[in-house]
């Protein structure tokens, strides 16, 4: 699976490279795989590049898993502490 993702990254950028803009969306799990991966895809498109990403739509259900544990709570804490830190330049 990764050499399949790594030959279409490339030729993703291949093709990209005159883009000004670039926008990477999704639906439930698609959606936090859209935020996670945001930053990969960022990489993919020229550097001047705006580009844009965003979760169209998901639904998780905020409950204990079967040990008891927060899981799901814990998890969306870490997403939105990744994302809320300001970027490095």
């Amino acid at each position: 699976k990764s050499e399949e993702f790594s030959m279409e990254a490339s030729r993703f950028k291949r093709s990209s490279q005159r883009e000004k803009e670039a926008i990477l969306s999704g639906c439930s799990t698609g959606g936090l795989a859209s935020i996670l991966h945001c930053d990969n895809f960022k990489a993919l498109v020229p550097m001047v590049a705006k580009v844009k990403c965003f979760a169209d739509a998901w639904y998780f259900i905020n409950a204990k898993d079967i040990s008891g544990a927060p899981h799901i709570e814990d998890f969306y804490y870490d997403v939105v502490k990744t994302h809320s830190e300001p970027t490095r330049q």
